[in-house]
């Protein structure tokens, strides 16, 4: 999916959300939304990513996440860069699920277990889902290329579904 023009959620406001998060305001994103427990962390990373936005009337602001989070009208892609879900037993994001299908893609940076409660539920809601181990691939595909080494993506591809499994599809 195309970055550009669209509304972001980010879930958390470490340093996952500071990095994805400058590329994404980079690539011309409408907005950003930082979804924090500690307004007072989320505060520098909206900041932060002001800086990089590059879309006319670029947004990023904090929204306090002390329940059931709903995702705001309008989202496109809510990414979670938490690590909620690298440990299923210990717990799911606190989101109120009957919102999250106002978005149309949801994003997990976690890489093992490759399909989070947070993608399992997105995937049923209808939503497209990215998984951490799909983005370690992108990640690795552009990386070789710039090191001059020429890989299929789905040679890569195939070797990450060897080690983790298959990604959710619809």
């Amino acid at each position: 999916m195309e970055v550009a023009g669209k509304r972001f959620l980010i879930l958390g406001a470490g340093g996952a959300a500071r990095g994805i998060g400058a590329e994404i305001a980079r690539q011309g994103a409408a907005s950003i939304a930082i979804a924090a427990r500690d307004v007072a962390k989320g505060q520098p990373v909206a900041e932060a990513l002001r800086r990089f936005g590059m879309a006319a009337g670029f947004a990023a602001e904090v929204l306090p996440w002390s329940g059931p989070l709903q995702i705001p009208d309008g989202t496109d892609i809510v990414l979670n860069a938490t690590s909620v879900g690298a440990f299923p037993e210990q717990g799911e994001l606190n989101l109120d699920w009957s919102t999250l299908n106002k978005a149309a893609m949801a994003v997990d940076v976690i890489t093992g277990p490759r399909t989070t409660p947070f993608l399992r539920r997105a995937h049923e809601l209808g939503l497209l889902t990215v998984d951490g181990v799909d983005m370690l691939v992108d990640i690795v595909h552009v990386a070789l290329a710039g090191f001059g080494v020429t890989a299929a993506r789905e040679a890569i591809d195939a070797y990450a579904c060897e080690l983790s499994g298959p990604p959710l599809r619809r």
